[in-house]
C-alpha cells in the first residue's frame, strides 16, 4: 500500500525551557527483547500463503512470520515505536506496505488487504483526477512492482534502479518519484527526498501520500513555514492523516503561531501518535493550563507499555507537576 513516512518526528522538538516538559528529541533505544504481539489479516487474499514482516527503525531487529490459514499471525519480539509493516505473497508480491505505531503487547494489528490491484501499484486513500487520467503503462508498472519487492528484501540499489527504469518508461509516473523520495529519506538525504516528493506533487497536485511525506520532510529540515503550508494542503486531500496533523501542530508550535490550532491538530493526531499528548502537555504548560497538561501526560502514561522508552521521563514530569501543584495549594 502507500508508503507514508513517520520520519523521526520526535526529533522536531528543541530543548526544554524552564517549567516545560523535557525535550524528547533524542529517543532512547527500546528493549531489544521485545514482547509478544498478535494480529490478523482480512480480505480476498487472506487465506493464501502470506508472510508478514515488521521492520523497526533498526533493521537488525526485523522480524518476519508466516500468516496462519485463519489470517492470524504473531510476532515474538516486537518493540514499541513506529514500524514498517509489509505483507507479501508466496511469489514475493508486496500486498501491503504501510507504517504502524505500536505501544505494547496489548495492541492488536489489523490489516485489511485491498482487492487484487490492476496495472498501477499505488493504493492511496485518495485518487486524484490527474491519476485517473494518467494511465501507467504495463512495463512501467511492472518495474515499479519489482522495485517494491526489492525494497522489501532490503535490495536498495536494485530498487532504486528499477524506479528510475519506471520513470524512463513513464516520466509522469508520480508514485515512482514518491518511492524514490522514501528511499532518499531512509538514506538520510532529506534535500533529495524533498525534491522527489515535489516532483510527484508537480505531476499530481493532490497526491495525498507525496504531500504528507513532503510536509514531514520539510518539518525535519526545520522549514516550518513551508511544512505548515504543505501540511494544510495535505489535510485538504486526506483530513484523517494523523501524521500530517502532528507535523502541522509541531510547525505551528515552533513558529509560535496559533496555539489553539496546534492543540486541535495534536488532539486529532493523538489516537495514532500517542506522543502528541506529550507535546500538547508542553503547549498547555506554556499557556498556563497545568491541570489540562497533567491530564494529557496521564493519558499518555496509561497507554504506555512497561518498556516504553519515554515512560520514565513522563513519570518524572508528572511527579514534578504534582509537587508544584501541591506547593501552590499550600500557599
Amino acid at each position: 500500500m502507500k508508503a507514508v513516512l513517520l520520519i523521526l518526528i520526535l526529533g522536531l522538538t528543541g530543548g526544554a525551557a524552564a517549567g516545560q516538559i523535557p525535550s524528547f528529541s533524542h529517543p532512547m533505544t527500546p528493549d531489544r527483547q521485545g514482547f509478544f504481539l498478535r494480529g490478523m489479516i482480512s480480505g480476498d487474499q487472506a487465506a493464501h500463503s502470506l508472510s508478514v514482516q515488521l521492520v523497526p527503525g533498526n533493521p537488525m531487529t526485523t522480524e518476519k512470520v508466516d500468516v496462519h490459514p485463519d489470517g492470524t499471525f504473531e510476532f515474538q519480539s516486537a518493540v514499541p515505536g513506529t514500524h514498517q509493516l509489509v505483507v507479501t505473497a508466496s511469489n514475493g508480491e508486496v500486498l501491503y506496505d504501510d507504517y504502524v505505531h505500536i505501544n505494547g503487547s496489548t495492541d492488536f494489528l489489523t490489516v485489511r488487504l485491498r482487492p487484487t490491484p490492476s496495472t498501477s501499484a499505488s493504493h492511496e486513500k485518495t485518487v486524484s483526477i490527474q491519476q485517473l487520467q494518467h494511465h501507467v503503462s504495463g512495463e512501467a508498472a511492472q518495474a515499479f512492482s519489482k522495485a517494491k519487492r526489492a525494497q522489501a528484501k532490503g535490495e536498495t540499489e536494485e530498487a532504486r534502479r528499477l524506479l528510475h527504469r519506471a520513470l524512463e518508461i513513464d516520466p509522469e509516473f508520480a508514485d515512482a518519484h514518491n518511492e524514490l523520495g522514501v528511499m532518499s529519506v531512509s538514506a538520510g538525504n532529506l534535500a533529495d527526498a524533498s525534491d522527489e516528493f515535489q516532483r510527484a506533487i508537480d505531476l499530481c497536485p493532490d497526491h495525498a501520500v507525496a504531500l504528507a511525506n513532503l510536509s514531514i520532510v520539510l518539518g525535519k529540515m526545520e522549514h516550518y513555514d513551508e511544512a505548515s503550508s504543505v501540511a494544510t494542503r495535505a489535510l485538504r486531500v486526506d483530513p484523517s492523516n494523523a501524521k500530517v496533523h502532528f507535523i502541522l501542530a509541531i510547525s505551528l508550535m515552533r513558529n509560535r503561531k496559533d496555539s489553539t490550532a496546534a492543540l486541535s491538530h495534536l488532539d486529532q493526531a493523538a489516537p495514532e501518535i500517542p506522543l502528541a499528548h506529550v507535546f500538547a502537555a508542553d503547549l498547555l504548560n506554556q499557556t498556563g493550563r497545568p491541570d489540562e497538561a497533567l491530564t494529557h501526560l496521564e493519558t499518555y502514561l496509561r497507554g504506555a507499555s512497561p518498556n516504553d522508552p519515554y515512560r520514565a521521563r513522563v513519570e518524572a514530569s508528572i511527579q514534578a507537576m504534582t509537587r508544584e501543584g501541591v506547593q501552590s495549594d499550600s500557599r
